[in-house]
């Protein structure tokens, strides 16, 4: 009709005149092409338990007293269901809720201890109430450590690219005075236990981590004067991420990829929050540097 004719003298008053015909098709293909990008709906954003390194979160001069300091801004919160419904298939989330149950529990119940996740029963953990569904996201947490010649020491830690620590091995029995994790995410979330004496709200800093396992066929330490070789636990395991209370990190740890024995995808398969962004493998194994 009339529009139709008026859209087609609109097409030609933008060519050159020469050879307008086809010009004035390449015009209408485009238009095409960018309706269809409007109404093609935009993929959904995965939400990550990181900080973007352009983000700003102020965290002021930590006291050397402080065993550790992570800020306790609200300006990035987290709604837990949103987060793992964004993350549906990722196995560094399964059982995300209940570990993180767990994890508080076990907090409130023995404070010097964090647990070992499988302590408490369904309806102990319907009591365990996490304030609007939501944690908060951090970009940094400071350590403060006592050196190997007795002097102080600080380590600035965040879950992008110095995000490995070190903490009293679990296991008494593991042959190794330590265990080593990857800070996936440093948060900090209110809770309240309903036992029914009107508890008020507690703020818990948790560290999200993936754990390494140390090679144990593999033989160093100062007598055969080699490094200590660990790789990340296969995540099929019921171990292999966890939380951690920030007590419980006794500094940064430096972790060394072991180049010759290359990357694999088994330990962990596809793009997952637990890696960088755009990350599919990891190392296989992983030197602990003195």
């Amino acid at each position: 009709g009339e529009l139709e004719h008026r859209r087609v003298k609109r097409f030609y008053a933008r060519t050159n005149k020469n050879n307008a015909v086809r010009q004035m098709t390449r015009l209408e293909r485009r238009e095409q092409a960018l309706r269809r990008m409007i109404r093609k709906p935009a993929a959904k954003k995965k939400v990550s338990p990181r900080l973007d390194f352009a983000e700003s979160e102020a965290l002021p001069f930590t006291a050397p007293e402080y065993h550790h300091h992570i800020s306790h801004s609200r300006n990035f919160p987290m709604n837990i269901t949103s987060f793992l419904a964004s993350n549906q298939g990722d196995p560094a989330v399964e059982d995300f809720y209940p570990k993180l149950q767990e994890h508080i529990l076990g907090r409130l119940h023995h404070p010097t201890w964090s647990g070992d996740g499988n302590e408490f029963s369904n309806e102990e953990r319907s009591k365990l109430v996490i304030l609007n569904n939501r944690m908060f996201r951090h970009k940094v947490m400071r350590i403060n450590y006592t050196t190997y010649d007795v002097r102080r020491g600080q380590d600035s830690i965040n879950s992008r690219n110095h995000a490995d620590v070190m903490v009293l091995a679990r296991n008494e029995d593991s042959g190794h005075p330590f265990e080593y994790a990857r800070i996936i995410g440093i948060f900090h979330v209110d809770a309240i236990y309903n036992n029914g004496a009107g508890s008020a709200p507690n703020t818990y800093d948790i560290l999200w981590v993936r754990w390494y396992r140390r090679d144990t066929s593999y033989r160093a330490g100062f007598k055969k004067k080699r490094l200590h070789r660990i790789g990340f636990v296969p995540s099929d395991e019921p171990n292999a991420f966890g939380f951690l209370d920030p007590d419980e990190v006794i500094r940064a740890a430096h972790i060394i990829p072991a180049f010759y024995y290359g990357g694999t995808e088994t330990l962990l398969k596809g793009l997952s929050v637990a890696r960088d962004e755009g990350e599919v493998d990891d190392w296989h194994y992983f030197y602990v540097n003195l």
